[in-house]
C-alpha cells in the first residue's frame, strides 16, 4: 500500500509553518528595525517588507492546506512552497555571508526556511503517489 500523507501530518505542516512565518511576518512588518537587529542586518524597513512580502503566499498557501472544505492535492502547489522555503534559506544565508553577521537567529531562520523546503518537498511527493 502506497504512503500517502495523512490529513494530521498536512495539518501538521500547515501549523508549524503558519507559527513560524506568522511570527516572521509580524516581526518584519510591525517591528522591522528590532528584526534587523536581531539578525545583524542594516536597518531597512524596506529590507523587511520585502521579506515579508516574499512569506505572505508561504502563509497563504499554508492556511489552505488547514482548510477543512478544501484539500490540498496539488504536488506541484507544495514544491512552489517548498521552493519558496529553501528560497528564503538561500537569502539568509547569502545575508549572513555578505554582512559577516552569524548569529543564532539568522543561522535558526536558514535552518528552518531549509527544513520547511525538504519537508514541503517531501510531503508533495508522497502527495503524487497514487492511493490506490
Amino acid at each position: 500500500m502506497p504512503l500517502v500523507p495523512s490529513p494530521t501530518v498536512k495539518e501538521a505542516f500547515g501549523l508549524a509553518g503558519i507559527a513560524i512565518l506568522g511570527i516572521a511576518v509580524a516581526g518584519h512588518l510591525v517591528r522591522p528595525e528590532l528584526m534587523a537587529r536581531r539578525y545583524g542586518w542594516p536597518a531597512s524597513p524596506n529590507y523587511q517588507r520585502q521579506l515579508a512580502a516574499f512569506q505572505l503566499p508561504q502563509l497563504y498557501g499554508l492556511s489552505l492546506i488547514l482548510r477543512r472544505d478544501h484539500e490540498v492535492t496539488s504536488a506541484s502547489f507544495l514544491r512552489m512552497l517548498a521552493c519558496s522555503s529553501l528560497l528564503l534559506a538561500t537569502h539568509h544565508a547569502q545575508e549572513m555571508v555578505s554582512q559577516r553577521a552569524v548569529d543564532h537567529n539568522a543561522i535558526s531562520m536558514a535552518l528552518v526556511s531549509a527544513t520547511l523546503g525538504a519537508v514541503g518537498f517531501c510531503v508533495a511527493r508522497l502527495e503524487e503517489r497514487p492511493t490506490g
